[in-house]
């Protein structure tokens, strides 16, 4: 006769659920979900609103909004045996929108809109606290192909060196593992 045992083992987490925690300090809201694939690797989907007070307008005298979206898929590649956490490696495209709303002068407005796409390499790293919390931190650098197109207003307004070609990403994130 065969008896069989069942074995405990820990729950793995394939899932994580997460927010930029920098995001709201300047105007944005970032929603994560990544997901493990294998030992090595996840994909991580990105979503972002809100707006970019980072945008140097000239003319406008920092007064100007803008509100938009990113989409940023991810593909990341984990050093350790296990994804999900520790030091890993992404590449990561993304697509940017962006409209642009500001007074040149008393009863001037200038509109725009601004749509780039682009990808990117990041460093960094995410701990798993005691399987219920996740933090990440982690750097990149990205190059982009952007176009801004004029609703009312003249060109002269924006200062072109924003939308260059290149750029940073910086982030702290706080998630939920399940």
């Amino acid at each position: 006769m065969v008896y069989y045992y069942p074995i405990f083992a820990q729950k793995q987490f394939k899932n994580i659920l997460k927010t930029n925690l920098i995001s709201p300090m300047a105007g944005a809201f970032h929603l994560n979900y990544e997901r493990k694939i294998n030992n090595k690797f996840s994909a991580q989907i990105g979503f972002m609103y809100g707006g970019n007070p980072f945008l140097n307008i000239s003319g406008f005298e920092n007064n100007y909004r803008s509100n938009g979206i990113a989409v940023t898929p991810e593909l990341r590649f984990y050093i350790e045996k296990q994804a999900l956490k520790g030091f890993f490696f992404a590449i990561s495209p993304r697509y940017k929108y962006f409209q642009l709303l500001g007074n040149t002068m008393p009863f001037y407005q200038t509109k725009a809109h601004y749509s780039s796409i682009g990808a990117g390499l990041l460093v960094g790293y995410q701990w798993l606290l005691d399987k219920k919390i996740s933090l990440e931190t982690y750097l990149g650098y990205s190059i982009n192909k952007g176009q801004l197109t004029i609703i009312s207003g003249t060109q002269e307004n924006f200062n072109l060196d924003y939308f260059r070609n290149r750029g940073f990403r910086v982030g702290f994130t706080l998630g939920i593992p399940f």
